[in-house]
């Protein structure tokens, strides 16, 4: 059986699922993290991640070398 594709937006009650943090921690990095995806919104009382912008936080996590910056405007 195909399982179905993956959803492309991901609801703060889904962020562990997806990325492994709490929510709580979503939202200290989106408040501290300039490099943490932005919520999109979604009609007047809804937000969301877009997945992709998720799994690419992810995985410039994981390409940078532990004490690197990770990104190039961190690097001074």
């Amino acid at each position: 059986m195909n399982k179905p594709p993956p959803p492309l937006l991901v609801a703060p009650s889904r962020i562990q699922d997806v990325v492994g943090i709490s929510k709580t921690t979503a939202y200290r990095l989106l408040k501290s993290d300039p490099d943490f995806p932005q919520l999109v919104r979604v009609g007047e009382r809804s937000s969301y991640w877009r997945l992709t912008d998720l799994q690419t936080w992810v995985r410039d996590l994981e390409v940078a070398p532990r004490g690197a910056p990770r990104r190039p405007h961190d690097a001074k």
